[in-house]
């Protein structure tokens, strides 16, 4: 798994898209509604407010009323903080409408503390992409900057295209769905506590009943309808608050449109395309994929170290033909072998393979063995200490090799060019 999401961790990246969003959002915000902002992610797993538990405790609040009088609410414990407002009100002797304004202000507060902490989430998924453009940028300054080095424009390509998912990822998937949240249980709040004003502006018209309400007024009973819940209401009431739940929280849009930043983002990346396009005219393409893979992480399956050479392409060959069947013994005296392999190693990128060869029968095998591969690599390796004693060759440019398959009982000697080797 982690082999899997290598190539997608860059750490600059992530450090330019996260601190530049999460500095955006301290030198934007005020201290107050940034740890508001953050405390209010605790209310995310909590359930949904429902009113029915205060509609009931408010009808029982009605009954204590009527029986004993409206002082005797001065002793009930609410944990409530707007209905417990409300009740201290009535106990005071407070009108109808001023219990009916003081809910709005209340309600209205707890609209503002609720749309600064979604604008704060909704202004980090705004600033996240930016900062990705951001990342974008830097990238491509390094890779311009490191054009001629393969090994570290693939950490700058990385740095460019990474910065611009990390943004997109932690604005789509993070603070927007975060921002979204908190304001979807920010309306369901505020539609429950719509339910509370009715029946509390109730009570308080019955203990306080307004002129030419008379005694209807004073025993009107209060009015505790559950009705349905949810944002949109019907004619049960809700509805026809509306209008002043909408302006207390407003839509949240996006200062700048999203199709805009998406065409910055394709726009950098093409340009950052474009540079890999020239660097890889001018600098070695597989020196160019290793550094590309490992500015992403991923490393080679074989080292470049331990690739093996590839076998030297032949130029000329000599040879030592006549050996008896059996046998290593080197039938004529090599001096002519030696004199070309002198000349043919002049050159200290020419390398010497020598293969000894059996002709397969079962006479032509070394006879401690009787192995036919032995006797051939004894062969290439008497021709070879022939050459090593007349110091025509170095012996870290010989190589001693058996033939694969059987043919005439003799020893080749082939020249190879080695390139690069000096």
């Amino acid at each position: 798994m982690i082999a899997l999401l290598a190539p997608f961790l860059d750490p600059i990246a992530f450090a330019i898209v996260g601190g530049g969003t999460l500095a955006a959002m301290i030198l934007r915000t005020p201290a107050r509604d940034l740890a508001n902002g953050v405390a209010a992610m605790r209310t995310l797993g909590r359930r949904h407010f429902v009113a029915d538990g205060l509609l009931d405790q408010i009808v029982a609040f009605g009954r204590i009323a009527r029986r004993h009088g409206v002082m005797a609410l001065d002793r009930s414990v609410i944990a409530d903080t707007d209905v417990a407002a409300a009740v201290a009100l009535i106990v005071d002797g407070g009108a109808p409408d001023d219990v009916a304004d003081m809910l709005r202000q209340r309600r209205r507060a707890r609209s503002e503390r609720a749309v600064a902490a979604a604008e704060l989430w909704a202004g980090a998924a705004d600033t996240a992409p930016a900062m990705g453009m951001i990342g974008t940028l830097i990238g491509l300054v390094g890779m311009f900057v490191k054009m001629r080095d393969p090994s570290a424009i693939g950490a700058a390509m990385a740095v460019a295209l990474l910065a611009t998912l990390y943004g997109a990822l932690l604005a789509n998937l993070v603070f927007a769905p975060i921002a979204a949240r908190l304001r979807r249980h920010a309306r369901d709040e505020a539609v429950e506590r719509l339910r509370l004003d009715a029946p509390l502006i109730a009570l308080a018209a019955r203990e306080a009943p307004r002129a030419g309400g008379g005694a209807f007024a004073a025993r009107r009973p209060v009015n505790c309808a559950r009705s349905p819940r949810g944002p949109a209401r019907g004619d049960g009431g809700g509805g026809m608050m509306s209008p002043a739940l909408d302006d207390d929280l407003p839509d949240l849009t996006p200062s700048r449109p999203i199709w805009l930043m998406t065409l910055a983002d394709l726009a950098l990346l093409l340009v950052g395309f474009f540079v890999l396009l020239q660097a890889s005219q001018q600098l070695d393409r597989a020196a160019l994929a290793r550094g590309l893979r490992a500015g992403f992480g991923v490393r080679d399956a074989v080292a470049p170290s331990s690739v093996p050479t590839p076998e030297p392409m032949a130029v000329s060959a000599g040879a030592i033909r006549g050996f008896a069947p059996g046998s290593a013994v080197l039938p004529t005296a090599p001096d002519a072998l030696i004199g070309w392999a002198r000349e043919a190693t002049r050159d200290r990128r020419v390398l010497l393979r020598v293969a000894g060869a059996v002709d397969g029968s079962p006479a032509d095998v070394d006879p401690v063995t009787g192995s036919g591969a032995v006797l051939a690599a004894d062969r290439a390796r008497a021709v070879a200490s022939a050459l090593l004693l007349a110091h025509a060759v170095p012996a870290n440019r010989i190589t001693i090799v058996a033939a694969a398959r059987p043919g005439q009982r003799s020893v080749t000697v082939s020249t190879g060019y080695a390139g690069g080797r000096q």
